[in-house]
């Protein structure tokens, strides 16, 4: 006879993040075949302990429930997703959290890449990844002699200075938010004051909460978070500690990728060679395209090509390339079952030891290590 387990998953099916969470962790309860998992909301919870559930996935915002520190007391097997907690005793537990200093870094990598050199952040006070999303995104842009403007909502002189920001002439300006929810309040505010999305600037937000990006108008771009593949972590970490003692974690998870949408269809270029350049690559990368194929197309010298590239990107037209290429295999391992050989044809890439090459150095890790890093069901 199956010895059924009783799991409570604290959490709300209202926000993306969490519906994601909870597939994560019905991908690995399916595999697992002996939890009977109940779902609450931190609003719903029982008023009193339950002695039949046997193990806990929780928010930090469960720490207020007075009976949590019973479960602790109990040494009830107990994990914690989302924000990081530093209060004792609940410290003690695992704990699982996205890379909010990894999440800015993808976010200001993602500009450079599209040119920017005008970009701010709008934090919010409402969200405690508001500062460590900010410094990630600042560092990439200092490690670049480049600076950014930071604004503070919801306060009301940061939007004064914000829209004073946006109004000022000179490059194309690019807004990383803190989250969707604040990326949509933006969107509404620069509008209200005659400012047009992706026209006069490029607006990326965090968490790729779909029906939110997608009935905006325009749609905007996201960083998805993988809460899936939190999910699956936390569950299996979970099953860990029911099955006997565990020693308890603390682990970042990496954020997935840049979900583009309308919000970032502007290029941050005023060199029409070069933006003609780049169009090009974008269009065609895929294919065999080299630096000698694209100077030839532009009628220009490889050096007069990659030095005004190097001004505009950081990088050469190569680096341009490859960086492309990279970024599709990476997404190409992480939501497809493609063997590498085919990725590597699918991305232009020579061979597969050039894949290996070029993976190492972005990553540190091979093809198939990023790929069992991020597919948490294979």
């Amino acid at each position: 006879m199956r010895n059924w387990k009783r799991v409570l998953v604290i959490a709300n099916a209202q926000f993306g993040n969490h519906r994601n969470l909870l597939k994560g962790i019905a991908e690995f309860s399916q595999e697992i075949a002996d939890w009977e998992v109940e779902i609450s909301s931190v609003e719903d919870l029982n008023s009193e302990y339950d002695p039949g559930i046997v193990g806990y996935i929780a928010p930090q915002a469960a720490i207020q429930t007075p009976w949590f520190h019973q479960l602790m007391q109990n040494k009830t097997p107990l994990v914690f997703y989302g924000n990081r907690i530093n209060q004792p005793p609940f410290n003690k537990a695992s704990q699982f959290f996205p890379d909010e200093k990894q999440i800015g870094k993808l976010a200001a990598t993602h500009l450079i890449n599209k040119g920017f050199h005008e970009v701010a952040y709008i934090s919010h006070d409402t969200w405690p990844c508001s500062e460590e999303r900010g410094h990630g995104f600042a560092d990439i842009f200092h490690d670049k002699s480049r600076d950014i403007k930071t604004f503070y909502f919801p306060k009301n002189n940061e939007k004064k200075a914000f829209l004073k920001w946006l109004s000022q002439p000179g490059g194309s300006k690019a807004v990383f938010c803190v989250t969707d929810i604040v990326s949509s309040q933006v969107l509404l505010l620069a509008r209200q004051h005659g400012f047009q999305c992706p026209k006069d600037y490029s607006l990326l937000g965090v968490d790729n909460n779909e029906l939110l990006c997608t009935l905006s108008y325009p749609s905007l771009s996201s960083i998805a978070t993988n809460w899936f593949g939190m999910g699956y972590d936390v569950a299996q970490q979970l099953n860990k500690e029911m099955n006997g003692p565990s020693k308890s974690v603390n682990k970042t998870c990496p954020p997935d990728q840049v979900i583009t949408r309308t919000s970032t269809d502007l290029m941050g270029v005023d060199d029409e060679l070069v933006l003609k350049a780049f169009q090009y690559i974008q269009r065609n990368f895929k294919n065999a395209i080299s630096t000698e194929s694209v100077v030839t197309l532009m009628h220009v010298s490889r050096p007069t090509l990659d030095n005004r590239f190097k001004k505009v990107f950081g990088k050469s037209v190569s680096e341009q390339i490859n960086d492309l290429r990279i970024e599709f295999a990476s997404h190409l391992l992480r939501s497809s079952s493609m063997n590498i050989q085919t990725i590597t044809n699918e991305c232009g890439i020579l061979n597969n030891d050039r894949l290996y090459r070029l993976f190492h150095k972005r990553y540190g890790l091979t093809p198939g290590e990023y790929r069992k890093q991020h597919l948490k069901e294979d």
